[in-house]
């Protein structure tokens, strides 16, 4: 984990459950310089996606807001194909999300169903995908923003970044004996010492 933010949404709400697009930009923008981390070093963002028309229309506006109008960040949510999931809501997204650091695509969604209806912009945060996206690594980590609301205007939003590469360590020059419960024909009985 790079850098993560929680706000809340407080007075500025319409209704308990509607939620702010000042306050989700203001959280994604807060966990990214938590992160210490710019939006164009951000290449997958999986958002909250409540499949809701006035969910995913506030929740584009506020990437929109806080990505300043990226368009090669790629989105996805995992909700549409295993439902809200109330408060595991946010760890769903963290765990789809979380093997691509180790492979070299974002994870597509498991449906083909068409995503709910967005507001056109001509300068859209991110791209939608239904098929693997190419994720190769460069000579900067991969990071992906994640991204969970909750019904009384709770805004979450965590920077992942893949692990550096583990070092390669040299094999050892000399070998290093082993015991072994009875001699073998390697080990002969007077080199055997239980």
């Amino acid at each position: 984990m790079k850098g993560s933010a929680v706000t809340n949404d407080g007075a500025q709400k319409a209704s308990f459950t509607a939620p702010t697009v000042a306050g989700q930009a203001a959280v994604i923008a807060e966990a990214m310089n938590t992160a210490q981390v710019a939006s164009e070093d951000i290449d997958y963002v999986e958002a909250h996606g409540s499949g809701t028309l006035i969910g995913d229309s506030i929740e584009v506006q506020a990437l929109e807001r806080a990505f300043g109008g990226r368009g090669d960040c790629v989105l996805g949510t995992v909700k549409g194909n295993i439902g809200h999931l109330d408060a595991a809501a946010g760890i769903a997204g963290l765990i789809k999300t979380v093997p691509p650091s180790n492979t070299t695509s974002c994870p597509p969604p498991s449906t083909t169903t068409p995503p709910t209806p967005t507001p056109t912009s001509t300068t859209p945060p991110s791209t939608s995908h239904h098929h693997p996206t190419p994720w190769p690594p460069t000579t900067t980590p991969r990071r992906a923003g994640i991204s969970a609301f909750g019904f009384g205007g709770t805004n979450a939003h965590l920077i992942i970044e893949e692990p550096p590469p583990t070092p390669t360590i040299p094999a050892p020059l000399t070998p290093h004996p082993s015991l072994t419960p009875t001699p073998t024909p390697r080990y002969p009985r007077h080199l055997w010492h239980p």
